[in-house]
């Protein structure tokens, strides 16, 4: 299988561009895989975080408790009950390393780098989202992985 082509997502809002990326196929096979998706805003943090927990397992293997979360039977919250199931610890854990709360122009431009870097290390990356205008930080953060 060709490598696929890691994504990182900005300003990702609760992911629906990203989303698109992630489900397209080629020949039956996900060209794009996203490596980080970076959203400030908590409410839309948590959909990316519940999304990005859904693509952690190969279609055939979503575990029953995530569909149980969506059919409104563990809580109202991911966090109720659904993150604090064992089974499902694992994918969770990268699901948090691939969606980011962080907000740039304010958080440290390093720290954001350096999630970016750890999740493409020196692959080839596609870059989506972002602002409407260039600003002084996409610069500072972006000019390294260009």
């Amino acid at each position: 299988m060709t490598k696929q082509l890691k994504v990182i997502d900005l300003f990702a809002g609760p992911g629906g561009l990203g989303e698109g990326f992630s489900a397209f196929k080629h020949n039956n096979k996900h060209p794009f895989k996203i490596a980080v998706s970076i959203e400030k805003e908590e409410s839309a943090h948590r959909t990316l975080l519940l999304r990005s927990l859904f693509r952690q397992f190969d279609e055939s293997t979503v575990p029953e408790s995530y569909y149980a979360f969506l059919r409104g039977e563990l809580g109202g919250k991911p966090e109720d009950q659904l993150y604090l199931l064992p089974e499902i610890q694992e994918a969770l854990d990268s699901a948090r390393q691939e969606a980011q709360r962080l907000t740039l122009g304010e958080d440290d431009p390093r720290r954001v780098y350096s999630k970016i870097r750890e999740k493409i290390g020196s692959d080839e990356c596609l870059l989506i989202g972002g602002p409407t205008r260039t600003r002084t930080w996409d610069k500072r953060i972006m000019s390294p992985l260009l």
